[in-house]
């Protein structure tokens, strides 16, 4: 099914004027928030991690609020966010394993997995809630937050012989924890006082695939539902049931399922095109569909919003699908920048640390009157270095790693240069070898550029529009890039 997505771009910012301008000595952040990963709705805000920046909606007034560091929060990339009702309680666990927790207009930062030394995987996957307590799933097993004191309580690795084992979720039935994993799933009793025990844990046997990957679980109305991820990534498998006996679920037919939750009333299940809303009897009885679904909530008025990766944050609000992109960069993949008058440029691409091609799309931003843009072109990879013409800021060149340079003019169509039609070389006449590494104006206009691995690695396109090149003979041989 094909929609159309209605996207708001607000570029609010709280404590910004009118024109989104800021003071002399003040800081902002750019960050790209159209590749959402996580997301969960509070009493009157929606919360929505993407890949460099955190933002929330309100559902009151419909203004977008971007949070950062500048405004108190720890760190940058969000990998998990849960709220807690019961308690008032968000809880951000970030890329680095760092922790905030945001509870009555206060934040609370929670260091002690990001400092402390832990061979192996560090990251939070998820963050699940009961009682007092908030269970992390992490790369190396289960740590549990003691909400009421603020404070770690408890470790449990849970893998053969007490090894580390990545945990990908948890959920209760208000007896057991269960621990979906990449080595099946486990269950401890909640009122044992020996769970750090790894023997306190009984692995599940009943279940197909059972030594598997399991990366979703929950407790629903009496039945437990658990996602099992296909190796080969052609088809996962929904399951739901008891401990003792499971069962297909017919219903999900997606090729991937990404999150299955308990939302109160119904059971949220999002696959990579759509999220399922389902009933106590099992059913679907509302579906939103997507373009790479991550994660969902619903707002207390039911409706059902999606972290979308590429589509920003999708609801159903109002009885249509729309879109919130809160205005900033495509990416934060940032490898040039540039800037002419008001105008900022930058470049998304980049090289190994073998200076090799990493095949970036090529992709040029631009940020002009407080709002940001960009372009990107098929036919070239890996832009690495920009260049603004001092005569025009509106005329910009971008260099790349393989496939010549690149022309913007404002209102034309972009010309790329390459053997044919300049004096750069391939490393391997013929092919994709046009390797620029930086590109500068002098004073009179002219734009010089390296060109590596060639016989005359050194070339410049004359402000007549003429182009030559020239050698280094043994001046610069001992330099394999440049």
């Amino acid at each position: 099914m094909r929609i159309k997505l209605a996207i708001l771009v607000i570029a609010f910012l709280a404590g910004q004027d009118l024109a989104g301008q800021i003071k002399l000595g003040q800081w902002r952040t750019h960050l790209p928030y159209r590749y959402c990963t996580r997301v969960d709705v509070t009493d009157d805000r929606v919360f929505c991690s993407a890949t460099g920046g955190l933002f929330s909606y309100n559902l009151g007034d419909n203004s977008i609020e971007k949070l950062s560091k500048i405004d108190g929060l720890s760190d940058n990339g969000v990998s998990a966010l849960r709220w807690d009702a019961s308690t008032g309680t968000l809880i951000l666990a970030y890329q680095s394993a760092n922790i905030d927790i945001l509870r009555n207009g206060s934040i609370l930062n929670l260091p002690d997995i990001m400092k402390k030394q832990i061979p192996g995987d560090k990251s939070i996957n998820d963050i699940y809630f009961t009682g007092e307590s908030a269970y992390l799933s992490t790369g190396f097993g289960i740590v549990v937050i003691n909400l009421d004191k603020n404070e770690f309580r408890e470790t449990y690795y849970i893998g053969e012989n007490g090894d580390a084992l990545k945990v990908n979720q948890v959920a209760s039935d208000g007896t057991y924890l269960y621990a979906a994993t990449d080595e099946g799933i486990r269950r401890g009793l909640l009122s044992d006082p020996f769970l750090v025990d790894f023997n306190s844990w009984d692995r599940l046997l009943s279940i197909p695939n059972a030594d598997g990957t399991f990366t979703s679980i929950a407790f629903f109305n009496g039945t437990l539902f658990t996602s099992w991820r296909d190796p080969a990534g052609q088809q996962d498998q929904v399951y739901y049931g008891t401990w003792d006996s499971w069962t297909s679920y017919p219903y999900f037919t997606g090729t991937r399922c990404n999150e299955i939750l308990n939302r109160g009333e119904y059971l949220t299940l999002v696959d990579r095109t759509s999220i399922h809303l389902i009933s106590k009897d099992k059913l679907v009885i509302k579906q939103l569909y997507t373009g790479n679904a991550r994660s969902a909530s619903l707002d207390p008025e039911g409706n059902i919003w999606a972290a979308d990766y590429g589509g920003g944050l999708i609801t159903n609000q109002g009885g249509s699908t729309w879109s919130v992109i809160p205005n900033g960069p495509s990416s934060a993949q940032v490898y040039d920048l540039a800037s002419s008058g008001n105008v900022v440029y930058s470049v998304q691409g980049g090289v190994s640390g073998s200076w090799n091609n990493l095949f970036t799309a090529a992709t040029v931003q631009e940020f002009r009157e407080q709002q940001w843009d960009f372009a990107s072109f098929s036919d070239m990879r890996d832009l690495i270095s920009l260049a603004v013409d001092p005569a025009d800021p509106d005329h910009l060149f971008a260099a790349s790693w393989g496939y010549g340079l690149l022309e913007i003019r404002k209102d034309r169509e972009p010309i790329r240069f390459t053997e044919g039609n300049s004096s750069l070389q391939s490393i391997y006449p013929g092919a994709d070898f046009i390797r620029i590494g930086g590109i500068a104006y002098d004073a009179m206009g002219n734009l010089w550029m390296t060109n590596t691995g060639v016989a005359e690695p050194i070339s410049v396109l004359k402000s007549n529009g003429t182009w030559q090149s020239f050698r280094a003979d043994n001046l610069i041989t001992d330099f394999a890039a440049l």
